[in-house]
């Protein structure tokens, strides 16, 4: 989460590159949230099976030489490459259910779950 509380959907491509969607409300609500990349799509999130928010030009990718983290639920540092991860805006709340795929979804895939 960015610290005015919207939601995050970031990747690494030589530096942290983001977009950001609302703020949400979290109190007793379930949101599906989705951040998808393709080097022909870029990266998206949807929330609830709907684009909240794309950047199309970021279609490369370009592994760091640190470790690369999976991260749930922090605030976005490009410090996160190196493991160096803050929680002053952490996420403080229940998450069901985590899932990595080594595709890109189709909105069909995002809107069955």
């Amino acid at each position: 989460f960015a610290t005015n509380g919207s939601i995050v959907a970031q990747i690494w491509n030589g530096a942290a590159r983001t977009v950001f969607g609302p703020a949400l409300s979290i109190s007793s609500v379930w949101y599906h949230i989705v951040e998808t990349w393709s080097s022909i799509n870029g990266l998206r999130l949807y929330i609830d099976s709907v684009l909240i928010a794309s950047n199309p030009s970021l279609v490369t990718y370009t592994a760091s030489s640190a470790s690369n983290y999976v991260r749930l639920a922090n605030r976005p540092n490009s410090s996160c490459a190196f493991g160096e991860i803050g929680s002053t805006t952490a996420f403080y709340g229940d998450i069901d259910d985590f899932r990595i795929y080594s595709r890109e979804l189709a909105i069909d895939d995002i809107c069955a779950f």
